[in-house]
C-alpha cells in the first residue's frame, strides 16, 4: 500500500534525530504489541474476533498517550506510535470492510507492521547510546 511505504520512509529517518531519553517501558510495549498484533494478523483469513482486536487498538492507544504524555522532547516517537497506529487501524478498517484477507495479504501486511515496529523500538533503543 502507498501509505505504508510512505510510513516506512518517515520512520526510518527519524532513527537519526535526537529525543528524550531511553525507555525500556516504551520498548517493552511495542515488542508485545508487535507480537500479538502479528498473531491477530494471523487470524485476518477467517473468523475474527473483534473484541481482542479492539483491545490491541486499546492497548495501540495507551502507547500512544505514554509517549505524547513524554512532552515536545519525545515528538519523534510518539509521531511514530501515532503513525503506527493509524497503519494498525487502517489494516483492520480494511479487514472489516473487505472481508477475509487472503495468505499472500496476511504475509504483505504482517510482513509491513514488523518493519515498522522494528524501526520503531530501533528509535528508541538508539537512545541508549
Amino acid at each position: 500500500m502507498k501509505n505504508e511505504h510512505g510510513l516506512l520512509f518517515v520512520l526510518s529517518f527519524s532513527l537519526f534525530a535526537g529525543c528524550e531519553p531511553y525507555s525500556p517501558e516504551t520498548v517493552m510495549a511495542l515488542e508485545g504489541r508487535q507480537t500479538s498484533l502479528s498473531a491477530l494478523y494471523a487470524t485476518f483469513g477467517g473468523e475474527v474476533d473483534w473484541k481482542e482486536v479492539e483491545a490491541e487498538q486499546a492497548a495501540l492507544g495507551t502507547i500512544l498517550e505514554a509517549q505524547r504524555a513524554r512532552g515536545k522532547d519525545n515528538a519523534i516517537m510518539t509521531s511514530q506510535v501515532a503513525d503506527l497506529k493509524g497503519l494498525v487501524d487502517l489494516h483492520i478498517e480494511h479487514r472489516r470492510k473487505d472481508g477475509p484477507w487472503s495468505a499472500k495479504a496476511i504475509e504483505i501486511h504482517t510482513s509491513n507492521l514488523k518493519r515498522a515496529f522494528d524501526l520503531a523500538i530501533k528509535t528508541e533503543k538508539a537512545k541508549q547510546k
